[in-house]
């Protein structure tokens, strides 16, 4: 991706008062401090809509170009792995092998250490239809019952009776803000 040329951000200079921003850079903390833009007609919001379309489009360009370089990446280190993985999986083989030759959990040794952990045993339910009905009958305690808070019922009693129960709280999102471009 070419960077922009100063002809092309002074042609957006002219359209939104882009130099106004480059200004406030210079003069506030943080780009949020900034104060926003006047937009006193529909003119000038046409202005702050094309200007708006022209950085969007520049960011979407850039992340266009990380995510084909990151593609790029991604594909070069899936081939260095082809190489060394089964380089690594052969040296493993051997130093299992010999652990297991010598009959011991670990080994140290001056390049490193060598272990085996034994495996732990789990549970698998393979069919839960069927284990609930035999733990029903027969298993006391080897099911589990979840008490939550029904949030929907909840939010329905406070707009039926304007009552907010004891460890609820009613929170109001905010008013969001969105921008479409034509």
């Amino acid at each position: 991706m070419e960077p922009e040329s100063n002809s092309a951000i002074n042609e957006i200079d002219d359209l939104d008062g882009e130099g106004d921003f480059e200004q406030g850079l210079l003069e506030y903390e943080s780009p949020d401090l900034i104060p926003a833009p006047e937009v006193a007609n529909d003119e000038a919001a046409e202005k702050q809509l094309r200007a708006l379309r022209y950085w969007l489009g520049a960011l979407d360009r850039a992340e266009q170009h990380a995510k084909n370089e990151r593609d790029r990446i991604e594909l070069w280190l899936e081939g260095r792995r082809k190489v060394y993985q089964p380089r690594i999986a052969w040296y493993e083989r051997g130093l299992k092998a010999y652990l297991w030759n010598v009959g011991k959990k670990s080994l140290k040794l001056i390049a490193g250490t060598i272990k085996r952990t034994k495996g732990r045993e789990r549970v698998d339910v393979l069919d839960q239809d069927t284990f609930f009905k035999w733990a029903a009958q027969n298993g006391a305690g080897l099911l589990r019952t979840k008490v939550e808070p029904d949030k929907k019922a909840i939010s329905g009693h406070i707009k039926e009776t304007g009552e907010i129960p004891p460890g609820v709280d009613l929170v109001c999102g905010e008013d969001t803000f969105s921008v479409t471009i034509g």
